[in-house]
């Protein structure tokens, strides 16, 4: 994760192609409050039983590590209602408006990362989010995860100290994620359960431009970033890494051998418009899993005695 902070915004919008972006997010985060809640509940709900199975007992009074937890807290402030959650980032995570947090999150995160923060917080995106996390699920009032600012290739944590690892979409961010894999493995203690949901990079949303997200794509092209014709229109909105579907494979098998890694893959129209591109002759040099898989999810158990 070195460089994280400074890599996630590596991008080149310039003026007129941010207030574009800001739209686009505004709208995202402007859509139904109560929908997206319960979305976001049912996938910790699966996160949580996927991690109980592997561990083979509740998630409960359990010590957990998130990797890259985000402005929002929402993955570790869900299981911080009955768990010991630590989260690291090397972004300053913005909690409050006091002026000495503001400045420090500013000098540490930047001035577009900070902007987007600030602007997310003013319009009360965030405190909506979490209040309705609590109206839906009471037994969230209170929780307080602990974040700290730490490089995950090479925390000051001590090893063995936790008994689960998640991250949700942060690996396809990470200039190194091997490092974060071997950094993890030897935070877990035996029989501890590293959980990790990945963004592919060749699934059409992989670039992470804000247009694909939106119901309305307004012509925006398919698959934007691996269309040579099209990629002038591409305005991603942060750093990633470009791993292919091989490449997180290897990687895992070589980190985390026995592994489970689960596909998920895009539905409708996803499907139908990659047969409208093959029979244009377009993406030919990809394969159907590495364009329609849109998430991996990856499930390892540290061996009772193995690598450390």
């Amino acid at each position: 994760m070195a460089g994280f902070s400074d890599s996630y915004t590596a991008t080149h919008l310039g003026f007129v192609g941010r207030i574009k972006e800001a739209l686009l997010l505004y709208r995202t985060h402007a859509a139904d409050t109560q929908a997206k809640v319960a979305a976001h509940l049912r996938g910790m709900d699966d996160t949580r039983a996927s991690i109980e199975a592997a561990l083979g007992e509740p998630l409960v009074g359990k010590t957990m590590l998130e990797i890259g937890p985000g402005q929002l807290l929402g993955q570790a402030r869900y299981f911080a209602a009955d768990n010991t959650v630590v989260g690291i980032d090397l972004d300053e995570v913005l909690t409050s408006f006091n002026p000495i947090a503001m400045i420090r999150t500013l000098r540490v995160n930047g001035p577009v990362r900070f902007a987007k923060t600030l602007v997310r917080k003013l319009a009360g995106f965030d405190r909506q989010f979490l209040r309705e996390m609590v109206r839906q699920r009471p037994s969230l009032k209170g929780s307080h995860p602990r974040v700290l600012r730490e490089d995950a290739t090479n925390t000051s944590l001590p090893s063995a100290s936790f008994d689960c690892a998640t991250s949700v979409s942060v690996f396809e961010h990470l200039p190194d994620p091997g490092g974060v894999l071997r950094e993890i493995r030897r935070l877990l203690r035996p029989g501890g359960v590293s959980h990790h949901l990945i963004h592919l990079y060749t699934s059409d949303s992989g670039a992470h431009d804000a247009r694909t997200y939106l119901a309305d794509r307004s012509g925006f092209p398919y698959w934007c970033h691996l269309r040579p014709a099209v990629q002038h229109l591409l305005a991603p909105n942060c750093y990633v890494n470009r791993l292919s579907l091989t490449d997180w494979t290897a990687l895992i098998e070589k980190e985390c051998p026995g592994a489970q890694v689960q596909q998920f893959r895009a539905q409708s129209p996803y499907p139908e418009e990659l047969a409208k591109l093959r029979t244009a002759g377009e993406l030919a040099e990809y394969s159907d899993a590495e364009l329609l898989t849109l998430v991996l999810m990856v499930i390892w158990k540290k061996p009772s005695e193995g690598p450390k």
